[in-house]
């Protein structure tokens, strides 16, 4: 069975646009009655799948644009956690009458803030002259591309 490709660019890019699209929808005032649920799906759901995204980048040793994937991940978190201090501070319309988990969304927050520092501590500095070349193949990527295959004769 093959390998199932995950898309990290479009994921991460479109669960953005989600989160922002929410961010902003809280703003309105919107009747609890018919968002309250969904918003807290929403949330689990939020929290699911960029604990996945995180999970498939910090496991995976031969990937192209890996750094790429791993600061627009951080992004994501980080926009994820602004929601999450907004909702804990009742700083929006629907706070006025729904009451969502303090405890859950500070677990939610702590859980992302743990990611990113792992995030920023998995990117390499910049400025280390190493890794300056873009194109430069990793040494995880030469064992992989020189190792002999069974097929290899």
């Amino acid at each position: 069975m093959a390998e199932r490709i995950t898309n990290f660019e479009d994921d991460i890019f479109f669960l953005h646009i989600q989160i922002d699209a929410l961010f902003k929808g809280l703003k309105l005032n919107i009747d609890k009655r018919f968002f309250q649920e969904k918003i807290s799906r929403d949330l689990d759901y939020f929290e699911k799948i960029s604990a996945e995204l995180y999970n498939a980048l910090t496991n995976s040793t031969l990937m192209l644009k890996k750094t790429d994937y791993l600061k627009n991940l951080s992004r994501l978190l980080k926009l994820f956690n602004e929601l999450m201090e907004h909702l804990m501070d009742k700083k929006f319309p629907i706070n006025k009458t729904v009451v969502f988990s303090i405890p859950r969304l500070e677990q939610i927050r702590e859980k992302n803030k743990k990611c990113m520092a792992e995030i920023k501590r998995l990117i390499p500095d910049p400025s280390d002259d190493f890794f300056q070349d873009e194109n430069m193949v990793s040494e995880e990527e030469y064992k992989f591309l020189f190792t002999e295959t069974e097929e290899t004769v």
